[in-house]
């Protein structure tokens, strides 16, 4: 018998809710998602928005997260800032 295992943050994306991530940004943005949220932009906590089981925004100041749960459970993460900068983070937990 084979026995599989699935991490938390599997688990909770796989049942809608929002996994715990962390990210750097360029523009020296830190971002931290606790699981089931809040959201932290540079240590604030940030607004958070869910559109979907898989998609997330979170705005503090002039800055809006976007947080992805792609098909496989991977994170995705991207900002948007003032004045029309965006790009897309790197996930480092």
């Amino acid at each position: 018998m084979v026995e599989e295992t699935t991490s938390a943050t599997t688990k909770r994306a796989a049942t809608g809710g929002l996994p715990m991530v962390s990210a750097t940004c360029p523009m020296g943005i830190e971002v931290h998602a606790d699981e089931g949220g809040p959201v932290y932009i540079n240590g604030n906590e940030a607004a958070l928005q869910k559109f979907s089981d898989s998609y997330y925004e979170a705005s503090g100041g002039t800055t809006t997260v976007s947080l992805s749960i792609n098909p496989d459970r991977t994170m995705s993460v991207s900002y948007t800032g003032a004045g029309g900068a965006n790009g897309v983070c790197t996930i480092t937990s």
